[in-house]
């Protein structure tokens, strides 16, 4: 398990809690920080983020990109320029799958994981199934809203289960939920516990 995780995204990564805020509260023990900008592609991105990529010293970065707002073309670009910058800092390149919403919905939750499983066999990238997981609590939880008011921005518990996910992989899918601090003072406990369990089942399902 890395030390240290850098978050590299917009909107999707600091709303809701913010996903460095709530993998803090699950792994007490990582490092977290961010680099984000509202609105922001990868592409955009990655040259705000180069100098604490470079000189933070982060273990880990996990690039999110925000498919429906660019092409798929321009996100595989994106995924591949960031995935060689971060190995160029010593540190491992993640890529947090997201979901598709309403506003633009030329691509549904299908296409943005076949590009960023693209994104993986091309670069050899890892991917946070962020947006399976969704797909998945949605089906235990259909009460329970993952989006925001907005409709494109994660509530605090769709923030807590993208955090989920990213500790799952984080960890190898190795560790249970007893391994984890199960706490978010934005949720119920028993909320944010069963997020949780969705996420380590969720995350191991074969693509």
């Amino acid at each position: 398990m890395p030390a240290s995780v850098l978050f590299v995204g917009n909107s999707l990564t600091y709303r809701g809690g913010g996903l460095d805020h709530h993998l803090k509260r699950l792994l007490p023990e990582i490092r977290t920080g961010r680099v984000v900008k509202g609105g922001a592609t990868l592409e955009r991105l990655l040259p705000l983020a180069g100098e604490e990529i470079a000189e933070g010293g982060w273990d880990a970065v996990v690039l999110q990109d925000d498919l429906p707002e660019t092409s798929v073309e321009a996100f595989l670009s994106s995924a591949a320029a960031g995935a060689d910058l971060v190995r160029s800092a010593g540190a491992r390149p993640y890529l947090l799958e997201t979901w598709p919403y309403a506003r633009l919905g030329w691509i549904d939750a299908d296409g943005i994981e076949a590009a960023h499983c693209r994104a993986a066999v091309e670069t050899g990238i890892t991917v946070i199934p962020a947006g399976r997981v969704w797909l998945r609590a949605r089906e235990r939880h259909p009460g329970l809203d993952l989006l925001d008011r907005d409709r494109e921005h994660p509530s605090v518990a769709g923030s807590w289960l993208a955090a989920c996910t990213v500790a799952v992989v984080l960890t190898n899918g190795k560790e249970t939920p007893a391994n984890f601090r199960i706490s978010s003072e934005l949720l119920q406990p028993e909320t944010a516990e069963s997020l949780l369990y969705t996420a380590l089942v969720a995350a191991a399902e074969p693509k």
